[in-house]
């Protein structure tokens, strides 16, 4: 930024202490270039219809400004009475580092909504993925499935021996070549006749018979149990094959249609997923980043005017910051100072009580240990509190835009209108804007009015 003597406006550099046309002390009297960010805008100054351009000051300016309305003219009207002046700096500036602990906190909780969100919008894309994985696992059950075949019976027989009816044909048979062969009795004879016709009897034909009859009729029998079995097995396992059939039919369709149904399920849950994920991405964190971006830009604004203001060189570096600035405030307007520097001045006194521990230099430590705060810094807390309410509902009214917005915009991708902002957020920024107007109208007051008493 370039630097201007503001008594005849030459042209200065960094290193000057003294103007080289007029001679004027720059420590005093050096004058900064208005920063860019505010030249180039326009804003609407309290209290007027119009706008008021903030042109930078120009080498060799020598714009007449009307005393009778001007802010700085109260500086040529207090020559004698220094404290009111530097009392209205110092209000000023307290104001504007107020609006910028606002700003500040606006943006911290907007940071934390979009942190939230982001945190929401990760949880949705891990139920896609979730619900992806199901997905697949359902397609590849459709198309793997097979159906199960009846796996059929090996038919077993096992020949067991039947000892009664081999006795009762060993009994018989006896009875036979007993009776009818030596005892003649009939009609044990008849049937005896029949197998030896001879009418003979021998030892091995006899034994032949007694015992080969009674095995052959086993056998006979266990033949006659053996194909009775198979032919009930084989029937048996025909209708449970069929049966089994028809349950694997109606297993099949069953268990194919609610896979299917399972399926489309989860393709719906991920369409709604993503539909809502995209709403997040597109409507909300939108929103969000449109509110930090609008908020970064007052902020830069306020900043660069706070910068502007503060190179006058009125207040020392070491005290441009909020709490120093707003106690010195309160030094003037309770009278317990009536100057900057010197011994009874606004400087040693604050320096003095943060070396008794009267008091702290940064808010930290004045919202971390209130039991230990002076008089003179207790409207501080209640200050804070103020303005982090008043922050928490500006971000609110940012949420309810959003909430707006997301019932206007059903689909996240396609999205009907413009997002709507927070109207009490704008006029926010427009208020600050407006005060930023005027603090610039008053700083340039004070470039180009009598500062020799500073």
């Amino acid at each position: 930024m370039m630097k201007y003597c503001s008594k005849c406006g030459n042209r200065l550099t960094e290193e000057d202490v003294f103007c080289s046309k007029c001679g004027a002390k720059t420590s005093v009297f050096g004058v900064y270039e208005e920063p860019e960010i505010l030249t180039s805008k326009k804003v609407v100054r309290k209290g007027t219809a119009g706008t008021a351009g903030t042109a930078g000051l120009k080498k060799g300016a020598s714009k007449k400004i009307d005393d009778s309305t001007q802010p700085g003219a109260r500086y040529t009207a207090a020559v004698e009475k220094n404290a009111v002046a530097v009392t209205e700096y110092l209000k000023r500036a307290s104001n504007m580092e107020w609006e910028k602990y606002q700003l500040g906190e606006i943006s911290r909780k907007l940071a934390s909504r979009e942190e939230n969100l982001r945190k929401e919008i990760a949880l949705k894309e891990e139920a896609i993925t979730s619900y992806n994985e199901k997905a697949e696992q359902l397609e590849k059950k459709i198309k793997d499935y097979k159906k199960l075949e009846y796996r059929r019976k090996v038919f077993k027989y096992k020949f067991t021996f039947d000892p009664v009816v081999v006795a009762i044909l060993l009994a018989v048979m006896l009875a036979i070549f007993i009776l009818g062969g030596m005892v003649k009795v009939p009609p044990f004879t008849w049937i005896f006749g029949l197998i030896c016709p001879s009418g003979s009897i021998g030892v091995l034909p006899e034994i032949l018979w007694i015992i080969g009859v009674p095995l052959v009729v086993e056998l006979i029998l266990q033949a006659v149990r053996y194909f009775r079995r198979k032919a009930e097995h084989e029937k048996n396992e025909d209708e449970a094959g069929i049966k089994y059939d028809q349950e694997q039919e109606e297993l099949e369709k069953t268990t194919l249609e609610t896979l299917n149904r399972d399926l489309k399920d989860y393709r719906n849950i991920i369409s709604n997923l993503e539909n809502e994920k995209a709403r997040l991405e597109n409507i909300s964190m939108k929103g969000l980043t449109e509110a930090k971006a609008d908020n970064k830009a007052c902020l830069e604004r306020l900043e660069a005017a706070l910068e502007y203001y503060y190179s006058t060189q009125v207040l020392d570096p070491k005290y441009r910051s909020l709490v120093p600035v707003t106690t010195m405030c309160g030094y003037f307007e309770a009278g317990k100072c009536m100057d900057l520097t010197g011994t009874d001045g606004a400087y040693n006194l604050f320096e003095k009580e943060l070396k008794q521990e009267a008091i702290t230099d940064n808010l930290a430590g004045i919202t971390g240990g209130m039991d230990k705060i002076g008089e003179s810094q207790r409207g501080i807390i209640s200050q804070v509190a103020k303005i982090n309410g008043k922050a928490e509902a500006l971000v609110d009214t940012v949420d309810r835009a959003t909430a707006r917005n997301l019932a206007a915009n059903p689909v996240g991708t396609d999205l009907k209108k413009r997002l709507e902002k927070s109207a009490d957020m704008k006029a926010c920024y427009d208020d600050m804007d407006s005060t930023i107007a005027d603090d610039m109208e008053y700083i340039r007051s004070v470039y180009y009015h009598s500062r020799q008493w500073f």
